[in-house]
């Protein structure tokens, strides 16, 4: 049983979201996400041993992973589903590290992920 506050709790309550909003790819990519986590990375055991309530904690846990991510362990890809009112709809984006920070478009999508028009 997990606290109710935990990482691995936030990471189970997005994919219980996800499901219940008929987002079934985002939902195992996030469910894949949760069961790869381990301490074995600086990454990981920032992550899993958060101090605080990871639930309230989850924008400013996306500005820490930004922060760190010029010094993460190897290669860093940051995806994301945003809404993106110049393309009438939401952006799923890529910003990966080492190198070049400005987020690459790769597909348009449903806000849970329903659906997805790829494009990079």
């Amino acid at each position: 049983m997990m606290a109710a506050d935990t990482p691995q709790a936030a990471f189970a309550n997005q994919v219980s979201y996800c499901r219940a909003n008929d987002a079934p790819i985002t939902a195992a990519v996030v469910g894949a996400l949760a069961a790869a986590l381990d301490r074995s990375t600086e990454t990981g055991r920032h992550v899993l041993d958060w101090q605080g309530p990871a639930l309230a904690d989850a924008l400013p846990l996306r500005d820490g992973i930004q922060r760190r991510s010029g010094r993460a362990d190897g290669p860093l890809a940051w995806l994301s589903l945003e809404a993106d009112r110049s393309l009438l709809g939401h952006a799923l984006t890529a910003r990966y590290w080492p190198g070049g920070e400005d987020p690459r478009l790769l597909a348009t999508a449903h806000a849970y992920g329903a659906w997805m028009e790829w494009r990079g």
